[in-house]
């Protein structure tokens, strides 16, 4: 009972001799003497609880009379309730989204959404329906952002790209048209032996060989099994019409539908094209040239530490592939497994390594004046950082249908950065004309393309917000686009995450829980309001925005995690892919909302690569992939990964090869195709293949 009445007074009594205060252990300790006080009062939290006792007065004792020239020697402070312990499901909604109806809306309707039986792990066509159906109603979208706002910013926020700014913008940028010999410069070497790719059930794999730029079907490899619809519909007639009627109705479907491609060698980074509502879906992919065809462009000398300072101007190529989906009958597209993935468009630079790439990801939904604007091409910008230390804009014309590749040459982007003194490590978009890149020097300055296009003159243009916000290399920095777009998270290599609000980065700034090693891992779901990344314990952590302090774990792999999926517009399932070479994918809607509901989690796939040089059954290497595994639960309990030991064993820890890693993750952003996923790794494969199940 004692506990429970600290538990409702959250005050902490202190002696005013210079000693520091003693928090509530119920609570943490951390949260009660460094953070600000909560928004509700003491009448709101016993309302929640559902308790109608006389709260004990602890400032004070009643029994025994006090002095009134006695000075008060007591000191209050209130700390922010731990959700987990001692509240109602309804107290916990409000201490981790918020008490207002922008914030408890859309997360009530998520939950109304999308935490049912069938998207546990994946979700499931029924709800993207319902989803994509419910996000053109009403004055807010899913978000709890208000509809003119986002309306205004994906008709009016584009307004200068079709003006005379945009003119100016798209002038600065020169591509070049270049043959298809001198672009494979630019790519990785054909000369590598072909990859045996082994796919399949498990007890009857088939075997493709693959060289790079190839590509096939994997739904060849799995037997057909009966549809779902027509065993429902056969259930319900009987035995004899069934029989019947079995000539006459397809009743055979593939169990997997999918492509695998080569790219020749590790996938570095890939990104989707949003605003592609039609038939056909772009998907810009990195894979660098090999180190032997690095050798010749690299003099020798030591410029010192290769993270931060700027690298040879390698030659590097954007490939951006092409994939075809079937006519919607139900608003979803799958894939067309009758068209196979084509190369559209090779953009060879010869800036250095492309170490990251991202599209704007701000919708564009013009009038249809402007639709009908041939003149005009439509924004599809797209941003890279090269090894250089520079990060670069520019427009890609995906309006082009022609069946055959076109290859061409980056000579000047429309947009380039590169800051005094330091290189740039990363970056992500803002709105449809900012951009904010952090630095190795530990600043992050945000960009604005309106005005990089005024100001002609400037090979680089200013930043017109540069603040410090660590001390050391930024690694990742992500901003909390749609809902709260001018809050942004960045993590150090010095295992620091740190939130930050750019309307006054110096004052409103929340730190989480430091790791022992710095993380790349980091994006946002709008969907939970939180930060998603990794920590050293092969976890995968969300970080809400109103409890960035805390951490809660979301899912659990058997190695250290090497890519997070960029998170979804319209689900909040994530991917996951670690160094074993296993993709996971989960639901942690549940989890979020209940600390005490089960977590389930399931393997998309698992990808083991080994080297063939000394064999003589393959021409060259061997990549094998493990398919079919089934959703389980997972203990986040804290220290719950030494628990998979045997007593009296040594804790084994496992060393893989480089290739076998999963390298970059990425979900489809178009609503059309919000179920595509697509898987690169360090072997150089990549996997598409549709997750939403029926």
């Amino acid at each position: 009972m004692d506990a429970m009445n600290a538990a409702e007074q959250q005050i902490v009594v202190a002696e005013t001799n210079g000693s520091t205060p003693i928090p509530d252990q119920d609570y943490e300790d951390e949260i009660v003497t460094q953070y600000p006080a909560s928004e509700f009062s003491d009448e709101e939290y016993e309302a929640d609880e559902g308790i109608n006792k006389r709260r004990k007065k602890t400032g004070k004792n009643l029994d025994r009379p006090q002095k009134q020239d006695q000075p008060n020697t007591q000191t209050y402070s209130r700390g922010l309730l731990k959700p987990s312990n001692h509240s109602s499901k309804t107290l916990q909604l409000r201490l981790t989204f918020g008490s207002g109806d922008q914030d408890i809306l859309p997360i009530i309707h998520t939950r109304d959404n999308w935490s049912g039986g069938l998207d546990l792990t994946f979700p499931s066509r029924e709800s993207l329906q319902v989803c994509i159906g419910w996000n053109s109603r009403g004055s807010k979208d899913i978000f709890g952002v208000d509809r003119e706002t986002i309306i205004r910013e994906t008709t009016t926020g584009w307004d200068w790209f079709y003006s005379d700014i945009g003119t100016r913008f798209r002038g600065k940028q020169q591509i070049l048209p270049i043959t298809e010999d001198i672009a494979n410069t630019y790519l990785p070497s054909k000369e590598m032996p072909k990859t045996t790719v082994l796919i399949g059930p498990s007890d009857a794999q088939s075997t493709f060989l693959l060289g790079r730029g190839e590509s096939f079907d994997f739904s060849s490899a799995w037997p057909s099994t009966e549809s779902i619809a027509i065993k429902q519909e056969a259930e319900e007639v009987s035995a004899s019409q069934a029989n019947e009627r079995a000539p006459d109705v397809p009743n055979r479907v593939k169990a997997r539908e999918g492509w695998i491609v080569n790219l020749g060698n590790k996938i570095q980074c890939l990104s989707w094209a949003p605003n592609r509502e039609g038939s056909s879906q772009f998907l810009a992919i990195v894979a660098p040239i090999f180190d032997s065809q690095k050798a010749q462009f690299d003099d020798g000398n030591i410029r010192g530490a290769p993270a931060f300072t700027p690298s040879p101007l390698y030659p590097a190529a954007i490939q951006i592939w092409r994939f075809e989906a079937r006519d919607p009958k139900s608003g979803l597209r799958k894939l067309d497994m009758n068209k196979p993935p084509c190369l559209h468009m090779v953009i060879c630079t010869e800036f250095g390594t492309i170490n990251r790439l991202c599209w704007c990801p701000i919708s564009v939904n013009r009038d249809s004046d402007d639709r009908n604007d041939t003149k005009t091409t439509r924004p599809a910008l797209l941003a890279g950082l090269w090894s250089y230390g520079t990060v670069k804009v520019f427009n890609v014309d995906l309006s082009d249908s022609k069946s055959e590749t076109t290859y061409v040459h980056l000579k000047t982007p429309a947009f380039q950065v590169k800051p005094p003194s330091t290189v740039c490590t990363c970056f992500t978009w803002l709105s449809p004309t900012d951009i904010a890149i952090g630095c190795a020097n530990g600043f992050i300055g945000i960009w604005s393309l309106v005005q990089s296009a005024r100001r002609e003159s400037l090979a680089y243009p200013e930043p017109y917000l540069y603040v410090p916000i660590h001390d050391t290399y930024i690694l990742n920095v992500t901003s909390a686009y749609p809902t709260y777009p001018y809050i942004i998270a960045a993590t150090s290599v010095g295992g620091q995450t740190r939130l930050i609000s750019l309307q006054d980065p110096a004052a409103e700034v929340v730190d989480a829980l430091r790791l022992r090693i710095g993380t790349q891992c980091l994006i946002y779901s709008p969907f939970l309001r939180s930060f998603i990344t990794n920590d050293e314990g092969d976890f995968v952590r969300l970080l809400p925005l109103r409890r960035f302090f805390s951490s809660l774990a979301a899912l659990k792999s058997r190695s250290i995690i090497t890519s997070l999926a960029t998170a979804s517009l319209h689900h909040p399932c994530i991917l996951a892919g670690n160094a074993g070479g296993a993709v996971m994918g989960n639901n942690p809607l549940r989890k979020l909302i209940h600390s005490k509901e089960k977590q389930w989690q399931q393997t998309w796939f698992s990808h083991e690569w080994i080297n063939g040089e000394n064999n003589n059954i393959t021409p060259g290497p061997v990549a094998k992939f493990y398919d079919g595994f089934k959703a389980e639960t997972a203990s986040l309990a804290k220290g719950s990964s030494a628990q998979d030991k045997e007593t009296g064993h040594v804790g084994m820890m496992t060393v893989y090869e480089e290739q076998t890693a999963i390298t970059a993750i990425a979900w489809n952003p178009n609503a059309s195709c919000s179920g595509w996923a697509c898987a690169g790794m360090g072997s150089g494969l990549l996997r598409v293949e549709d997750l939403a199940h029926e």
